[in-house]
């Protein structure tokens, strides 16, 4: 699982289910919308009316613990604007990462919001790409 956190892939039954369509994963450019299959009409429909969720990629604030799934992830004065879904320790990186769905307004690469891990306030950041190898280098050596 730290590998997975480390290069951000999201994992099936976590961030990946089959009540996520692929504009909230954010994985829409593997999807072949040319070509027919089971979900296309409510795929389209969800592009179409926006996503109510949407997947970030965050690294936590150290601490004693990280985040395994369901914690809540708040902005300002503690409004919830989502959940995490997974999370771990990263051995190569040193981080504490997570991913959560959250508000689509509240997505953007930068974002501080603050996750709840064991009933203590964590800072947390949105990340743009996975903390370790985000230009696949090391998958081609």
């Amino acid at each position: 699982n730290a590998l997975r956190m480390e290069k951000a892939y999201r994992g099936w039954g976590s961030e990946l289910t089959n009540e996520i369509t692929p504009i909230e994963a954010d994985i829409e450019r593997f999807v072949k919308f040319d070509k027919d299959f089971i979900g296309k009409a409510a795929t389209l429909q969800r592009k179409q009316d926006g996503a109510q969720g949407q997947i970030i990629y965050l690294e936590v604030e150290p601490g004693d613990s990280d985040t395994t799934g369901g914690e809540a992830i708040t902005v300002g004065e503690g409004q919830v604007i989502g959940l995490t879904t997974s999370g771990g320790y990263g051995h190569r990186t040193g981080k504490s990462l997570a991913f959560a769905y959250v508000q689509p307004a509240y997505a953007k690469p930068g974002t501080d919001m603050t996750v709840w891990i064991l009933g203590e306030p964590r800072k947390v950041k949105v990340l743009a790409e996975p903390v370790y190898d985000a230009a696949n280098a090391a998958l081609k050596t």
